[in-house]
């Protein structure tokens, strides 16, 4: 009953047992043991197996207890496959197939990579190394694109990973990102680390060209680089500058001739203070203007005219 109590709040499988224990400054390490596993080979399935020697110890990161840091210390049996001639080390299900880690410590930095953290804050949370959340993290595969929607939105977002130059044999902070949206469905297709405009249309050049015909919209902003690839990659694609960008573009228009006005007025003219504290006027929408400036409205819209 110990046993059970001890290994649960560890976090343990039920066969391991706990054979000794030592609380360290920063973590704990755990001495534990367990049963021998069915001999199969992992090579060619074999089940004529021996026992070669008792192997060596072997030390893996565990799920933080109580917020502190768990080692366990373990040995594990070598086994020698009389079929393939082989040899092959225990391992049993609960221990991570490739990293030195348990899997319930893969599946809680798993569940902690979805969340808004950063990389150190996720390595502080499960008791590790920052290094241990990379190499989990390079781990994770996504399903590749197979075909394109036929609408397309891509848009640049800032990122802080970074991207492995051969040339210069070192890695490079990209600060900007692309996200590419199905539009139809709103959903994420893909997240590339790079924006150049060389990148991405060697990105979608390796879809097929019944492919990239099919794409009937493609939606960006109004920067040259994200044209060009609708350009040359996107014939038969109508482009579609979205709304917010739009917008923007005539705002800032509206607010350069503002500012042009403003310079020809002296600062003593009543027209100067005026110009000056109707931005919000000017862009704002005609119900919104009555709105908030009433029976005001009317006569400083006829004096902007007249300006």
């Amino acid at each position: 009953m110990a046993t059970k109590i001890v290994n649960s709040l560890a976090g343990l499988p039920a066969e391991v047992t706990v054979k000794k224990l030592v609380k360290r400054s920063n973590y704990d390490e755990l001495w534990i043991s367990f049963p021998e596993s069915e001999r199969i080979c992992p090579h060619c399935s074999s089940q004529d197996c021996i026992i070669k020697d008792s192997g060596k110890n072997y030390t893996v990161y565990h799920s933080a207890v109580h917020h502190r840091s768990t080692h366990l210390h373990m040995q594990r049996k070598r086994y020698y496959c009389k079929s393939c001639r082989r040899t092959f080390m225990q391992h049993p299900d609960w221990l991570h197939p490739t990293l030195h880690i348990t899997q319930l410590l893969h599946i809680n930095i798993c569940l902690s990579l979805t969340k808004m953290l950063s990389l150190r804050t996720v390595a502080e949370e499960n008791g590790v190394s920052e290094s241990i959340v990379y190499s989990d993290l390079d781990l994770i595969s996504f399903d590749t694109v197979k075909s394109l929607p036929q609408t397309i939105a891509i848009d640049e977002f800032k990122g802080d990973s970074s991207t492995w130059s051969s040339d210069r044999q070192r890695w490079i902070k990209a600060k900007y990102h692309t996200n590419i949206i199905d539009g139809d469905s709103r959903s994420v297709i893909d997240i590339l680390p790079v924006i150049r405009a060389s990148d991405l249309k060697k990105y979608f050049r390796q879809f097929p060209k019944h492919e990239r015909d099919n794409v009937h919209f493609y939606c960006c902003d109004m920067h040259n680089g994200f044209v060009s690839v609708a350009r040359d990659v996107f014939p038969q694609a109508v482009i579609c500058i979205d709304m917010f960008h739009v917008i923007k573009h005539l705002n800032d228009c509206v607010s350069k001739i503002r500012r042009q006005l403003q310079r020809e007025l002296e600062p003593t003219d009543p027209d100067y203070k005026l110009l000056k504290g109707s931005m919000r006027m000017l862009i704002a929408k005609q119900s919104s203007i009555d709105a908030k400036y009433d029976q005001k409205a009317p006569v400083v819209k006829k004096r902007l005219i007249n300006c």
